[in-house]
């Protein structure tokens, strides 16, 4: 092999990699059934790596590749982190949710955020949150998922996550009840969402079937084994995945309509945050800016009072949940 230069670790490949690694596919997926051949779809070109892990990792061969102009991209660089034993030095079956999020982002936040940068949100239009309580000022908050992702304003792909390994029924269990109504003011024409549920180190890859003649009992269905991402082949697995993802997610993009309503992101206004959920929209409005003088009770008391009167009369805005300041 050449040796490489230092000039030629600087110069960053990546858009290049993505615009071949991210190709739309040539059919547009139009339901669950269409996903599962697609996720497990070969990849076009093997995954960059910068210091030759295909030759530590020879059963690794057929997905990764050192080469010299592309092993100082920023993707080459940050897969090459992922095939390093730091997931097997963690301790990730018996800690929190919050220690969790460095993992699972590694493996599915970074590299998405990576492919967008690089291909540009023309190409890739996605929006990428995650659900942080102290954000929410009700127990509504709770409602959105671990992760959400959005393509031209649907949510395309959400994910659940645990701290505890055995927990995977529960995140597998909340994927189904959290936004799993396809109501075209929210999906278009989009019937199914992809999801992955995570439990300490286990993480699967689903989908829900957003289609009206899906069976309520089966509407989620697996399109991966449970994989464990303390297992190096399994995060090769993972990223295969997650780079098929992006492709179903550019080919789908273009198909949305503009007036989607995007289900679960926090919209930001003036004075104001909104937030749609399936039945329900939340809106947290700072006391400075409630809409009467006085003092800051005076002004809940007369809001309160105000959604009294409007309680069970058709066409006026309802109180869920909540009811004074948070």
């Amino acid at each position: 092999a050449s040796k490489r230069s230092y000039d030629e670790m600087q110069v960053d490949m990546t858009a290049l990699i993505c615009d071949v690694l991210i190709q739309p596919f040539n059919t547009v997926p139009s339901e669950v059934n269409d996903l599962t051949s697609l996720i497990a779809a070969p990849l076009i070109r093997k995954l960059p790596v910068s210091f030759h892990e295909e030759r530590k990792f020879p059963q690794f061969a057929e997905f990764i590749q050192t080469s010299d102009n592309e092993c100082g991209s920023n993707l080459a660089k940050h897969i090459s982190c992922l095939l390093t034993d730091i997931f097997e030095k963690q301790n990730l079956d018996d800690t929190t949710e919050d220690m969790m999020h460095w993992g699972i982002d590694s493996l599915i936040r970074v590299p998405l955020q990576i492919f967008r940068e690089s291909l540009g949100e023309g190409a890739l239009p996605i929006e990428m949150d995650r659900n942080s309580k102290d954000k929410g000022t009700t127990t509504i908050g709770n409602k959105r998922p671990d992760f959400l992702c959005w393509a031209n304003g649907v949510l395309l792909f959400k994910g659940e996550e645990k701290a505890e390994a055995d927990e995977f029924p529960v995140a597998v269990d909340e994927l189904k009840e959290k936004f799993n109504k396809f109501d075209p003011l929210y999906f278009g024409n989009v019937q199914f969402m992809i999801c992955y549920a995570v439990a300490g180190p286990l993480l699967g890859f689903y989908a829900i079937n957003g289609s009206p003649n899906a069976n309520l009992l089966n509407r989620l269905v697996p399109l991966s084994n449970r994989l464990n991402i303390k297992n190096s082949r399994d995060r090769v697995s993972i990223l295969c995945m997650v780079v098929n993802i992006a492709r179903i997610i550019r080919t789908v993009s273009s198909t949305i309509p503009r007036t989607i309503v995007p289900i679960g992101k926090r919209l930001k206004l003036a004075k104001s945050t909104i937030t749609f959920f399936e039945d329900s929209v939340e809106k947290m409005v700072p006391l400075e800016h409630l809409p009467h003088e006085g003092e800051v009770n005076d002004r809940v008391a007369f809001l309160q009072r105000m959604y009294n009167c409007a309680k069970g009369h058709p066409g006026l805005i309802q109180v869920k949940e909540g009811g004074g300041p948070k």
